[in-house]
């Protein structure tokens, strides 16, 4: 019974030394490494690589493929993330940040970045019902599976175009809706219209905005710090629909 008890996974969490785990893109120095170190080479020679490096990278670690960002479609050359993995589609003020309009109109250039163009008032108006039955299922989303959703046979609502909109215009429609949030990649709902479970949540929602990974005592330090009183059964709840645990800390769900 003591191995299941409370303080002592308390205990052996406090003991688990702390392992800073950060993903490397394919442009990366150590990516670029772990291809040649892989790669064949008869006679002292190096093999022209005929494979991309995403390709390749996903050909040497099971699912990276479906967790990695996808890359931008041809002409519409967009990043939703900094280089440090900060979220780029929130201000300081925690609102969503919404597309600039193009300096010279819309679909125009601006420092010699194409701006991809808008959805139809159509398909922006219909996104949001559509995603709502998406995230009945999936808390939390990622770009591939909001396509995947948009363009499956049963969606005949306008919002089937935003399906295979360029990358930044379907993520501008996605967060100019006050509905969703998106956090490094990962849309999620921002509020689940329940003030009992939004409060604890939102603050949850906060402190993964800052921060990729917590650990239990930390939520509940700050939740404490807010005055919020949370019960396990709050906590299990709002915190697995949203996380997932890993080596005794919680980061976002990823799907």
């Amino acid at each position: 019974m003591r191995l299941r008890s409370f303080a002592y996974l308390k205990q052996m969490e406090e003991r688990e030394p702390w392992k800073d785990l950060r993903l490397h893109s394919s442009s990366t120095v150590a990516a670029h490494n772990l291809r040649r170190e892989n790669m064949l080479k008869p006679h002292d020679r190096e093999l022209p690589m005929s494979m991309s490096p995403e390709a390749y990278l996903a050909s040497l670690v099971p699912g990276l493929a479906a967790e990695a960002p996808q890359p931008p479609r041809p002409g519409s050359p967009v990043k939703l993330e900094d280089d440090a993995g900060q979220d780029t589609s929130w201000g300081p003020d925690r609102r969503p940040r919404t597309s600039e309009p193009a300096a010279n109109g819309a679909g125009g250039t601006s420092g010699g970045s194409q701006v991809a163009p808008a959805l139809s008032p159509a398909a922006a108006k219909a996104l949001p019902d559509a995603l709502f039955s998406l995230f009945k299922h999936n808390s939390t989303n990622g770009l591939p599976t909001i396509r995947a959703w948009l363009t499956r046979p049963q969606e005949q609502s306008a919002a089937k175009e935003a399906g295979s909109a360029p990358e930044q215009a379907l993520h501008s429609a996605i967060v100019q809706s006050p509905a969703f949030t998106c956090i490094r990649g990962v849309y999620i709902r921002a509020s689940l219209g329940d003030r009992g479970l939004d409060e604890f949540r939102n603050l949850l929602l906060r402190l993964l905005r800052d921060k990729e990974s917590l650990r239990k005592a930390e939520i509940m330090e700050a939740a404490r710090d807010h005055g919020l009183s949370v019960p396990d059964s709050l906590y299990n709840r709002i915190v697995k629909d949203l996380c997932q645990s890993k080596g005794g800390s919680w980061s976002l769900r990823r799907s």
